[in-house]
């Protein structure tokens, strides 16, 4: 989950704590390249980019996969 974690914030340029209301740590779906989480956004992510969900899955690339 570190790892995880640090790509979002790396990536976003947005604190993870920040963007997610909830991020279940065990994965949904896992494969060579990328893992995928299920989340629920924060309701200001929400109003701010004007998505139409909160509930979200997010994926993560797996370390040194370029």
């Amino acid at each position: 989950m570190r790892h995880t974690r640090r790509m979002i914030d790396e990536t976003l340029a947005t604190p993870f704590s920040e963007i997610f209301e909830s991020f279940d740590a065990e994965p949904l779906g896992s494969g060579c390249v990328a893992q995928v989480h299920r989340a629920v956004l924060r309701e200001e992510m929400v109003a701010k980019h004007a998505f139409s969900s909160r509930d979200v899955v997010v994926k993560v690339i797996h370390p040194k996969i370029k």
